[in-house]
């Protein structure tokens, strides 16, 4: 079976399209005595008997439920703006428990496959935003998907309950950091059980703050951000700014760039800030 990702061509989903395809030869090397380096070039010309014309019909329409949860997908490392994020959570709050967790078997299942699975990672998220323990003495289980903020063991992690996330002001902000790992990562799946079995659907919607400037800035100078240590709150600090600047994309102007030291950065933030 030949798999295509749709994403890396001109497709639109919302209509049939037809675009042509044809087979090329690989070349082959051996690199040892039971194994082999095979490799694709763009600039082999296709076998002329193979080409054809491919018809890929429109896909039916999603539930605007699931629209939305593809929108706030790579929150927030590749997509920092939590404000698709909140609409996620207050689409599916409203939906209740039952639905709201068959939507996100269905987002899981449907990304389940050919390059969708980083994309899943944004259930974790919404189910700690989305639910909380129905025993008051729970926790929300930590994603195992190598992103750190403190040990689950340690004296301060009753300081983020929410671990690796913050929410202020009906605000997430992601406040871990990517870390290396190995072996497979957690399945989502795994947390829309705990969901099923221990938790309950927030009362209300999330209601946020219009100034996510001002909510970063309560975070950054928390007692418990300070008590982070010093590398991680360097990390943590870049990635806080960056998403309230994000919810704030085409109204605030961009601040620093990629080129000036941190001295600029923490001058022009500051500004921001105050303003």
């Amino acid at each position: 079976m030949l798999r295509i990702d749709a994403r890396k061509t001109q497709h639109d989903r919302a209509r049939p399209q037809v675009f042509q395809f044809g087979l090329a030869l690989a070349d082959h090397t051996k690199t040892g005595d039971a194994s082999e380096l095979v490799t694709w070039s763009s600039r082999t010309p296709a076998i002329p008997a193979t080409v054809q014309m491919l018809p890929v019909p429109a896909a039916a329409e999603l539930p605007r439920e699931l629209q939305l949860i593809n929108r706030a997908s790579g929150w927030p490392f590749s997509n920092p703006n939590s404000v698709a994020l909140i609409r996620a959570v207050n689409a599916l709050q409203r939906l209740g428990k039952a639905k709201a967790l068959a939507t996100l078997e269905k987002y899981v299942k449907l990304t389940d496959t050919f390059g969708y699975i980083d994309d899943q990672e944004v259930v974790f998220w919404i189910i700690r935003v989305l639910f909380e323990p129905i025993r008051l003495d729970d926790r929300i289980p930590n994603p195992a998907i190598a992103v750190c903020l403190v040990d689950r063991d340690s004296a301060d992690a009753a300081n983020w309950p929410l671990d690796p996330m913050a929410v202020v002001d009906d605000i997430p902000f992601m406040v871990g950091e990517r870390i290396g790992g190995s072996g497979m990562p957690e399945p989502p799946s795994a947390h829309v059980e705990w969901a099923r079995r221990h938790g309950v659907v927030r009362d209300e919607p999330l209601k946020p703050t219009t100034n996510p400037i001002l909510v970063a800035e309560a975070i950054l100078r928390s007692q418990r951000f300070k008590q982070l240590a010093d590398d991680l709150r360097g990390q943590a600090r870049h990635l806080i700014r960056s998403q309230a600047l994000a919810m704030l994309d085409g109204i605030v102007p961009p601040t620093a760039t990629k080129h000036d030291n941190d001295a600029t950065k923490e001058q022009q933030w500051n500004a921001l800030v105050e303003r």
